[in-house]
């Protein structure tokens, strides 16, 4: 799991642009191939997650997650990566 701090824009389907903060990318075990990323809706507390496809330019493309069992195991990434902050907040 790689921590970043850069933003991602996200347009919705009726094209409206959101920036969102990008908190972490991973990959799946059983998804070998596809990239996630995860990250915060613009200023609110809502997260999301994405299959990440890089283009040749260096922008990509954010794909809707397909199945039931890359949002469970997202779940675990995105509870993981919480606690580690939990934990880094303890180390305090």
């Amino acid at each position: 799991m790689d921590k970043l701090a850069e933003n991602v824009l996200v347009f919705e389907k009726d094209g409206k642009e959101i920036e969102c903060q990008i908190l972490f990318t991973c990959n799946l075990d059983g998804f070998e191939g596809n990239n996630y990323v995860v990250f915060q809706i613009g200023d609110t507390e809502d997260i999301s997650a994405a299959r990440y496809i890089e283009e040749k330019d260096g922008i990509g493309q954010l794909l809707d997650i397909e199945t039931d069992e890359e949002w469970d195991l997202l779940d675990d990434a995105i509870e993981s990566f919480y606690n580690d902050l939990e934990s880094a907040e303890d180390d305090k």
